[in-house]
């Protein structure tokens, strides 16, 4: 990597994980001590309906893990 460039990383933990829906240099696994996913928020926004739907979100919780990933995105620096 040049010193005019850095590395912009996106979590995912919900849908991203399998269609992050955008172009990606890199892309890593990882995880979450301590968390897990929860579908218990209704949500209206992106949906493309008024009705809701339950939402991905991470909860704590002692002992859990939660598999995630990571994607990478060079960019360049500008002054």
């Amino acid at each position: 990597m040049d010193k005019d460039e850095m590395v912009l990383w996106v979590f995912s933990y919900g849908s991203l994980v399998w269609n992050p829906g955008f172009n990606f240099d890199e892309r890593i696994v990882g995880y979450n001590k301590d968390y897990r996913r929860a579908f218990n928020i209704a949500c209206i926004n992106h949906r493309g309906t008024l009705h809701p739907a339950r939402t991905c979100t991470l909860e704590a919780k002692k002992g859990a893990i939660c598999l995630s990933r990571g994607y990478g995105q060079m960019r360049r620096i500008h002054d």
